[in-house]
C-alpha cells in the first residue's frame, strides 16, 4: 500500500517552548511537499499570527488557541472512586 503526504495529518502540541516552536516552523519552510498540520496551543500566551501565515501558503496549517492548560494531565481532576 503507498501513501502519500497527503494522507497524513500531523499534529503539533504547544506547550510553551517557543524556541521549539519557531525551530519546527522554520523546518516546515524547508519541506517540499504540502503537509497538513494542527496546531494544538495550551500556552500561557497564543503565537503571535505572523509567525504562522508565512507557512500556510506551502502547507494546510490549522491552528487553535485553547488558553494556558492548568496541567498536563486533565484527567487527574476527574479521578473515579
Amino acid at each position: 500500500m503507498n501513501y502519500s503526504f497527503h494522507d497524513i495529518t500531523i499534529i503539533l502540541v504547544l506547550k510553551n517552548r517557543i524556541e521549539f516552536t519557531n525551530r519546527w516552523l522554520n523546518y516546515l519552510g524547508n519541506i517540499e511537499n504540502r503537509l497538513t498540520i494542527s496546531i494544538a496551543d495550551g500556552s500561557d500566551t497564543p503565537l503571535n499570527e505572523s509567525q504562522i501565515i508565512p507557512f500556510t501558503n506551502l502547507h494546510q496549517i490549522t491552528y487553535r488557541y485553547y488558553g494556558p492548560d492548568r496541567n498536563i494531565n486533565r484527567s487527574e481532576e476527574h479521578t473515579s472512586e
